[in-house]
């Protein structure tokens, strides 16, 4: 696949909904998500478009090792 569009127009009509976040935003949280997880601390804006957009419901700390280590175990065969 060469390219992929988002259309949210179907879910506006139908259901009223308007996305919270923007494409660039989401791409900065899994970034700064990604480089903390290494053990880096992000330059990027992540954890604070996350604050400012959804307030503390999110789950920022662990949420990505514990994708990475479900996905360590599927290869090992765990």
């Amino acid at each position: 696949m060469e390219f992929l569009l988002a259309d949210t127009s179907k879910a506006h009509r139908a259901l009223e909904w308007e996305p919270r976040i923007k494409f660039s935003e989401l791409v900065r949280i899994m970034v700064d998500a990604d480089v903390e997880e290494i053990g880096v601390t992000p330059k990027g804006a992540g954890r604070a478009i996350l604050e400012e957009k959804f307030g503390d419901w999110h789950q920022w700390t662990g949420s990505v090792s514990k994708c990475l280590e479900a996905a360590a175990g599927s290869a090992l065969g765990d």
